[in-house]
């Protein structure tokens, strides 16, 4: 994946598949899915698993990457907050 400039997803599923923080190329791409494997696409972060991403974040920009993070728990508008709070949290 790095010879030829592929991003490695980090997708965050509670454990419901395999998880790694993988970095490959010039930007980091992050999905998450939901924070428990029984209510993924139906579940909120808590404020300590963003800010364990908000710390990687900040460790990639430092380096000079760009990171995309990407919500997808959305049942009941998660996302969004989710979303909001980790931005918050990296800047």
């Amino acid at each position: 994946m790095e010879k030829y400039r592929v991003a490695f997803v980090i997708a965050e599923s509670g454990g419901k598949f395999p998880y790694a923080e993988i970095v490959t190329t010039d930007f980091v791409y992050l999905r998450f899915h939901g924070p428990n494997a029984q209510t993924l696409y139906a579940a909120k972060y808590s404020r300590a698993q963003l800010q364990h991403c908000a710390r990687l974040g900040k460790q990639w920009l430092a380096e000079g990457r760009d990171v995309w993070a990407f919500f997808n728990n959305d049942i009941g508008g998660h996302a969004f907050r989710n979303a909001r709070e980790l931005k918050e949290m990296v800047e």
